[in-house]
């Protein structure tokens, strides 16, 4: 008799461990999806421009360690009053596209904005733009913060 409550007993431990174990494993929230903090830093060289009384179209050549990187296209307007200029910018890189909505302010050179997403590699990009324009006025040094 007392064997058989042994086995009882050990078949209601075993019985009663799975179902904590299924109970504790439907319960549980799956882990939260990993971020990967990426940087990039290159110099951005202006290969074409068309301006009218305040819009700017442009391309420039995205140049790291003297090798092209990658690409950029920008639409930028200009609030004249302020002294800055507000661009959307879209970088083509060999795995997709970052794009960002930059603010340049005309007088320090200097450029800061968000990046606001991206395709490929790059889609669900959310981080940070800042830039420091050359001393030769069609380059500007670029640092990309984000992560997806």
């Amino acid at each position: 008799m007392k064997r058989t409550s042994l086995v009882t007993a050990g078949t209601t431990l075993v019985a009663g461990g799975s179902l904590v174990l299924a109970v504790a494993a439907a319960g549980a929230a799956s882990p939260a999806p990993r971020t990967t903090s990426h940087r990039l830093t290159f110099t951005a060289h202006a290969l074409s421009s068309v301006q009218s009384a305040n819009h700017l179209i442009e391309s420039d050549k995205a140049v790291k360690s003297g090798h092209t990187i990658g690409y950029t296209a920008n639409t930028c307007t200009f609030d004249f009053a302020a002294g800055k200029a507000h661009c959307w910018v879209t970088m083509a890189l060999p795995k997709g596209q970052l794009r960002s909505k930059v603010t340049v302010d005309a007088q320090s050179g200097q450029s800061a904005g968000h990046i606001t997403g991206g395709t490929g590699a790059y889609l669900g990009a959310t981080g940070t733009v800042s830039g420091q324009q050359g001393a030769d006025r069609n380059t500007v040094k670029i640092t990309l913060k984000w992560t997806d």
